[in-house]
């Protein structure tokens, strides 16, 4: 927004409703979605120029909505006029309405947690916007202890004590997801290759 372009940070999260302080919002995306108002009255604009928002409210069957024509038409309608929408969407693979917007997206911000995120989860992540062609544009952490704010500074540079390595989150993340893009790169060179086949026959064979 400081560049000059025009940003929305959109709320898609409409299992929680949330309060939007300062900005006086009184309609939401839920209420649009529902055919309960018009797309003039659920955005509001923010203190910083060229940054609006767009809140999500709450809804019982979000998926529903969030899949709906009058969605699409939504984002038809601001792509005309932002050159940016941010979309904040529930936890990946948590909730089924995560999946539905990842539709819509062009790239995706992993947001993770120390401690509380897993590898399998962020593996599966990965997976899910790999399958609806998504590029992950980057990793946030958050949730930082502010008292150990300097031990996860240091695991970024690989932090060694008493001999033993101390991985952090990211370094989880850039592990696997290169684990798992080895893999597939080998299981594509394997495929069609006789000795593969010939591996894969025996094995049967023996079953």
């Amino acid at each position: 927004a400081r560049s000059g372009r025009k940003v929305l940070l959109l709320d898609a999260d409409m299992r929680k409703e949330k309060k939007m302080y300062g900005t006086g919002c009184e309609h939401t995306l839920a209420e649009y979605l529902k055919e309960e108002t018009s797309i003039e009255s659920i955005v509001y604009p923010t203190n910083y120029n060229g940054m609006d928002v767009l809140p999500g409210g709450k809804a019982d069957s979000p998926v529903q909505l969030l899949c709906s024509a009058r969605m699409r038409t939504l984002l038809e309608v601001l792509r005309e006029n932002y050159d940016f929408i941010i979309m904040d969407i529930p936890s990946a693979g948590a909730a089924a309405d995560a999946n539905a917007v990842l539709g819509y997206v062009d790239q995706v911000l992993l947001v993770a947690a120390p401690e509380r995120s897993y590898k399998k989860q962020i593996i599966e992540c990965y997976e899910t916007f790999e399958k609806y062609g998504v590029s992950l544009l980057g990793v946030i952490v958050n949730r930082v202890d502010k008292y150990g704010y300097h031990d996860y500074v240091r695991n970024a540079n690989y932090y060694v004590e008493d001999g033993k390595h101390k991985p952090n989150i990211l370094e989880y993340v850039q592990k696997y997801l290169l684990q798992l893009k080895n893999m597939r790169q080998l299981a594509k060179k394997n495929e069609g290759n006789p000795k593969s086949e010939k591996k894969k026959k025996q094995k049967k064979s023996k079953k």
